[in-house]
């Protein structure tokens, strides 16, 4: 992929993982995410519920949560799009009264 990211998005990942390969579990810490499946077949852990992965199933991974992927086929590799979202300000507290 090429291109500048603009926000509010800060990066899109082409990723592949290799057939019966997996991401271990972890944390989105800096931005929310989501995973586009674009082929092959997973299953998508995301703070402990687990969704199918076939093409075009979205999933969404709010600010600190916990994901990991695993690859289901033996022979096809599982591809995906991650993109990661700039979060939004949070607004300054009021000041003690």
């Amino acid at each position: 992929m090429q291109g500048v990211a603009r926000p509010p998005f800060t990066a899109a990942l082409d990723c592949t993982l290799a057939p019966g390969g997996s991401v271990g579990p972890h944390r989105q810490e800096h931005h929310p995410e989501l995973v586009i499946c674009l082929g092959g077949r997973g299953i998508a852990t995301v703070n402990g519920v687990e969704t199918d992965l076939d093409d075009g199933v979205l999933v969404h991974l709010p600010l600190g949560a916990v994901l990991s992927l695993r690859n289901l086929s033996d022979a096809t590799p599982l591809r995906y799009l991650i993109v990661k979202s700039a979060t939004a300000p949070r607004p300054a507290a009021p000041p003690p009264p």
